[in-house]
């Protein structure tokens, strides 16, 4: 908090801050957008809020603690700005989150692969895409590839 007080944000921008288990907290309001790096991690079942994170969740098929939060944030934003691991698009574990998503408006998937955090090997994606419809008459959909081509002997095309 204290590193934003100290910037200059906006008057019309209210953040509120949640201090404590932001998937098990009482969210009354709607947002205008939620941007997020939720983890990546398998909750087990031993885990102390494991069976509330189920029962609340949609997709009962996965206990990856990413597609609760990511289920969670689609409840109240009205667009969304997501990183999450790149086997959200072809795991069947995220077969009903998949669908759920298919039903929204996309504006870009970014495909970081294993460079998104120095150190980690998990490839990630960043999702971005309206919650509420549009009614858009054109839909602009975006994928980008990020790739350092001073490493790379033959340069691919696509």
């Amino acid at each position: 908090e204290s590193i934003l007080h100290a910037s200059v944000i906006s008057k019309n921008i209210k953040i509120n801050y949640v201090h404590g288990d932001f998937l098990l907290a009482n969210h009354e309001e709607q947002y205008d957008i939620a941007i997020g790096n939720p983890p990546f991690m398998k909750i087990p079942s031993s885990h102390k809020s494991y069976r509330l994170y189920k029962s609340q969740s949609r997709n009962k098929k996965t206990n990856n603690i990413f597609n609760f939060f990511l289920e969670r944030v689609v409840d109240i934003a009205n667009y969304v700005s997501f990183i999450v691991p790149k086997s959200i698009l072809g795991s069947p574990e995220f077969n009903a989150t998949r669908s759920e998503l298919s039903k929204l408006e996309f504006d870009s998937i970014f495909d970081f692969g294993e460079k998104g955090f120095k150190g980690v090997l998990i490839e990630t994606i960043g999702l971005n895409f309206h919650t509420r419809t549009l009614n858009l008459k054109n839909k602009i959909f975006e994928f980008l590839t990020l790739i350092d081509f001073s490493t790379i002997e033959v340069i691919p095309y696509f």
